[in-house]
């Protein structure tokens, strides 16, 4: 079995973010550029960090901050992209037909459960 180039292994990154509903070449290629490669990530967690989605913590001594914002201190293009895959995602057709329907369902029982519509995105 032949190892992939560098090249195919990234156009094979490239083929598998686009086969995600919302995310076109241009999106694929901005999040490659701003990523490099996946492998770098160990745990899905790191790349959530990366993306500046994980939830701040506010803590001092017994107090615990019950408030929590994301962090956004990484990648603002990245952060900015993702937002745009998100929001196509939830989106409707104009026939009204859901984008991805399980997402879209998943959103409005967020909003429908008191969510603050950027929480449930």
């Amino acid at each position: 079995m032949s190892k992939k180039t560098k090249e195919e292994r990234i156009v094979e990154q490239l083929r598998l973010l686009e086969s995600i509903k919302g995310v076109g070449f241009l999106i694929a290629i901005t999040l490659m550029c701003e990523i490099g490669h996946f492998t770098a990530f160990k745990k899905p967690k790191q790349l959530f960090a990366y993306f500046g989605l994980d939830p701040s913590v506010s803590q001092s001594g017994n107090f615990n901050g019950s408030r929590m914002k994301i962090s956004k201190l990484d990648s603002r293009l990245a952060l900015r992209v993702i937002h745009m895959v998100a929001v196509q995602s939830i989106g409707i057709t104009k026939n009204g037909v859901p984008k991805n329907p399980v997402l879209r369902e998943f959103y409005l029982k967020k909003c429908k459960s008191r969510k603050p519509k950027m929480v449930a995105l």
